[in-house]
């Protein structure tokens, strides 16, 4: 794999017009009921990858271009602040807000780490036990109850745990609850938002990861929902989705800014609206999964078969380089070489090399240029 200016400038192009069109699709509610989450998360990931794998791949095909490009090229390689050209500035930029990024990630996490804590010194705990019916991590999983929570969530990496609030739940929404949390734990969730986390650092210029982050997190309540209501029937999935709806009335949205947690009702209207798509209007279909695997396929390959190269052949800048060297006067005449380069020739019997026919069209109108004898 090959890394250039090229390459990374054709990822960063084609990865924001799959990101367009990619949210475009996310945004439309009925994608949820007739689309697979796994192949959404799927393409997402992929999507990002374009992002931190900027290389051009050995199919590649190259596109050579004199609009815009070069003179894009010229100008980003141009020293501009004590002898860093826009390059230099853009990583020292991105470094420095990839630092800034990270620490305050570790100071949320911190933060987070010390809400935990409290809650447990506060809490009543029991034991969900791995024996339950609830219970699909099948380990003993510790259950805190505390007056500082506000709506049921898991938390915690080394030792997740599910929190609750103090009030009592009736034994059917206990039991989704528990159900619930217990899926995210076994579904490493929380892990998998700390890797997220990370590629937010790498990629905190690129505004869509925000996007797919909240994404990503609708993908695992969706997943879970999917779990919880695995053998229910139509009434139990009415309740369900009721239930939902009155947890998100009691949550607050200020655990969630420090912890890494998974919660029960999802925060937002925007995202509840999804999941309740999911659970109630599913009709998903296998060909509706095929047609958009294909569809999406062809954008994110086109976003890998490509890399677009500057062609300087009729640049303002290549003119200038040659401008004031030699005249067209100075020339007897220009030989076309097999590899398309044009070699013209001085009247001392010089040659100079140059790339193309149309450069030197360009340069030397009235100059000419025979084919290579």
């Amino acid at each position: 794999m090959i890394f250039s200016l090229s390459s990374c400038f054709y990822a960063f192009t084609t990865g924001m017009i799959l990101s367009i069109v990619f949210l475009f699709l996310l945004n439309t509610k009925t994608l949820y009921s007739v689309i697979h989450p796994k192949i959404l998360v799927f393409f997402s990931l992929l999507i990002i990858g374009r992002f931190l794998v900027p290389g051009e791949l050995f199919f590649a095909k190259t596109i050579s271009t004199t609009f815009f490009v070069p003179d894009m090229y010229d100008f980003i390689k141009k020293d501009i602040f004590f002898g860093y050209n826009m390059i230099d500035m853009f990583l020292l930029i991105w470094i420095a807000g990839s630092v800034l990024f990270l620490l305050t990630t570790i100071s949320q996490l911190w933060k987070g780490y010390r809400q935990l804590e409290l809650i447990k010194e506060n809490a009543a705990m029991s034991i969900l036990s791995k024996s339950s019916a609830w219970n699909t991590e099948k380990k003993d999983i510790k259950v805190f109850r505390s007056g500082y929570v506000c709506s049921p969530f898991s938390a915690g990496l080394k030792e997740a745990a599910i929190f609750l609030p103090e009030k009592e739940y009736d034994p059917e929404k206990l039991h989704w609850i528990l159900h619930h949390e217990s899926t995210h734990i076994h579904n490493k969730d929380l892990w998998k938002n700390i890797g997220f986390r990370l590629i937010t650092i790498v990629l905190w210029w690129f505004v869509p990861v925000y996007i797919f982050r909240k994404l990503f997190t609708l993908f695992q309540e969706i997943r879970v929902d999917q779990k919880v209501l695995e053998f229910k029937n139509e009434t139990e999935e009415i309740n369900y989705a009721r239930f939902l709806i009155e947890e998100i009335e009691t949550q607050k949205s200020t655990l969630n800014q420090n912890l890494n947690l998974a919660t029960f009702s999802t925060l937002g209207g925007w995202m509840m609206g999804k999941r309740l798509s999911y659970i109630l209007d599913e009709k998903r279909k296998g060909y509706l999964n095929v047609a958009f695997c294909v569809l999406m396929g062809i954008l994110v390959l086109f976003g890998f078969c490509f890399v677009i190269e500057p062609d300087y052949s009729n640049s303002e800048y290549s003119k200038q380089q040659f401008e004031g060297t030699y005249g067209e006067e100075d020339f007897t005449h220009g030989e076309i070489q097999e590899d398309g380069s044009v070699e013209c020739y001085l009247d001392n019997g010089e040659s100079i090399s140059f790339p193309s026919e149309e450069l030197v069209n360009t340069i030397f109108p009235n100059l000419e240029i025979k084919k290579e004898s």
